[in-house]
């Protein structure tokens, strides 16, 4: 098991460890299991950070992230979106700017993978309205009840 980038600030470390590691893993499991770990341990939560600038440790992990979805979705047949990459890209999407060249390029790269067929993009838009959802009726609780 590679330990990456579980120091607070270890975003640049991330940013340059994880590229080789993508190459070298071939099936879409440990993919996944990279994918996730990795939004783990950036954080999953949107809401809190939309428009507000990326932090050093932010733009490291957001070319790790992308660069994992999109291998991902390389391996997938065209009617698959896996929840974890889709996932990735609305923790991608909730920070557009401010990012490193190359982490806007891979960002692009996902949401183009995306929606590559209808079917993807019918899976990402209804987990999108899911979470939405949520964050909405969590909104309305913490307001009636406060």
């Amino acid at each position: 098991m590679a330990k990456i980038g579980a120091a607070r600030d270890a975003g640049s470390d991330v940013q340059w460890q994880v590229p080789p590691l993508i190459e070298r893993l071939e099936s879409r499991a440990d993919l996944e299991r990279l994918l996730t770990g990795l939004l783990d341990q950036l954080g999953r939560d949107t809401g809190d950070h939309v428009g507000i600038p990326a932090s050093q440790r932010e733009l490291g992990y957001f070319s790790a992230i992308a660069a994992a979805a999109v291998a991902i979705l390389e391996r997938c047949a065209d009617h698959e979106a896996p929840s974890t990459v889709i996932d990735a890209a609305l923790r991608l999407g909730a920070r557009r700017h401010g990012y490193l060249m190359s982490a806007e390029k891979a960002q692009k790269r996902v949401v183009a993978e995306l929606r590559r067929t209808s079917t993807r993009r019918r899976l990402a838009y209804w987990q999108a309205a899911s979470q939405l959802s949520e964050r909405a009726k969590q909104f309305l609780a913490k307001v009636l009840h406060h």
